[in-house]
């Protein structure tokens, strides 16, 4: 019985703290994303009154994984209601879903603590081949000419 209350204690707290809480979202931008080109997402944060950014420019968490690159972001800016917004950019050169690198970005929640860190929640993105998806046939790549030929020489 003591159990029972102590967890629905934590989960009362749980939902009582986030209900306010502050929030990163990433979103990425409509569109077909291609092997290797810039892929620009949307980033949102927002903050309870009295919090503050020590850093405006989210980052990854950390170091992206092979075939992710993380190519820059844009300082936050702040809109009338206190909710910060801006861009970051990143390259994928792996084909298929993907899972976006986490960002960062830290926070004070009061001048009296220390600073925390705001992460978002996961996000992927599909990225396609620059060829078709069929594959052309060996006899497609002996039509085609070379140097080598061009020059008569085989």
């Amino acid at each position: 019985m003591l159990r029972v209350a102590l967890i629905a204690g934590i989960l009362a707290g749980s939902v009582a703290g986030t209900a306010h809480a502050q929030s990163l979202t990433v979103s990425i931008r409509p569109g077909k994303v291609l092997l290797g080109d810039p892929v620009i997402m949307d980033v949102t944060a927002r903050l309870d009154s009295g919090q503050e950014l020590v850093d405006r420019v989210p980052r990854p968490l950390i170091p992206p994984p092979d075939g992710v690159q993380y190519l820059g972001g844009d300082s936050l800016r702040a809109d009338r209601e206190g909710t910060f917004h801006g861009t970051v950019r990143f390259a994928f050169y792996r084909l298929g879903n993907q899972p976006v690198p986490t960002l960062a970005l830290l926070f004070r929640p009061r001048s009296d603590q220390p600073i925390d860190t705001l992460v978002h929640q996961p996000v992927s993105i599909t990225v396609s081949g620059l060829a078709p998806a069929e594959a052309p046939s060996s006899r497609t790549f002996a039509r085609w000419p070379t140097s080598d030929r061009r020059a008569g020489r085989r």
